[in-house]
């Protein structure tokens, strides 16, 4: 959410998805302010907002070794032993979500590829 000078609110911003974003520092006078993006997906990803319009673009995004399109970050609960669900997040290929099994199974976690069968 942005804030006038007066404290009220502006606009809502709109962020790629869930995950964090950092950033967001300026002065009164800026028009434009720079944020960072990541999720368990996304590696850490520079994006521009314009306070003006609202509009959020694209400055940098660094180059991985597998293409981020082909997974899937997931939200799901689970039972626990207490009355509240637990909550968990994880990426999932999507051959594995359209129900076909990829020839190596590869979970991404913290940016890093790791072999389930190793875990």
């Amino acid at each position: 959410m942005t804030y006038g000078l007066d404290g009220t609110p502006r606009r809502e911003i709109s962020l790629p998805g869930p995950g964090t974003a950092a950033g967001f520092d300026g002065h009164p006078e800026d028009r434009e302010t720079f944020y960072s993006f990541t999720d368990l997906i996304t590696p850490p990803t520079i994006y521009r907002y314009d306070l003006e319009s609202g509009a959020g673009t694209l400055v940098h995004a660094p180059q991985v070794a597998f293409d981020p399109a082909s997974f899937e970050q997931r939200q799901v609960f689970y039972p626990a032993r207490t009355a509240r669900a637990s909550r968990c997040c994880w990426p999932t290929a999507r051959a594995q979500i359209a129900g076909r099994q990829p020839a190596a199974a590869v979970w991404i976690w913290r940016l890093r590829a790791v072999n389930p069968a190793t875990v």
